[in-house]
């Protein structure tokens, strides 16, 4: 089906692509397990606290992915400087990253408490509200 050559860089690729995931697929699982028992804390208290975990939750993931994602176009930069070996720029692009990081946790907070605010004064009374509130 494969040649030999073939099928032995496509192990290579393999191994190596792995070798540089497992940081991010760590990462990734900490993430679904910290969701995991957030949902299983909350849902043995009662649905309420529940809902209102999942409203919290979703509120501040959208607002903060957008940011996240603001951040990761900055990656294209460093990787340019680090193979082409400029100390310099590398220097320059990892101060912007700090102001971009700083200017992107404040906007990422901003929009946060206007969403809460926002729902907060939109939404009609409920347990459910006071949940997300909390």
């Amino acid at each position: 089906m494969f040649e030999k050559g073939l099928e032995f860089r496509i192990c290579d690729e393999l191994r190596d692509t792995l070798k540089l995931a497992w940081p991010i697929v760590l990462n990734q699982v900490g993430h679904m397990f910290m969701g995991l028992v957030d949902t299983l804390v909350a849902g043995s208290i009662s649905t309420t606290a529940l809902a209102g975990l999942a409203l919290s939750a979703n509120c501040f993931w959208t607002f903060t992915s957008v940011c996240i994602g603001c951040l990761l176009a900055l990656d294209t930069y460093f990787s340019q400087a680090v193979g082409a070996k400029d100390e310099e720029a590398l220097g320059r692009y990892f101060q912007q990253s700090f102001w971009s990081a700083a200017f992107m946790t404040v906007f990422s907070a901003l929009c946060i408490g206007v969403g809460a605010l926002l729902y907060r004064y939109l939404a009609p009374p409920s347990e459910i509200r006071d949940a997300f509130m909390v």
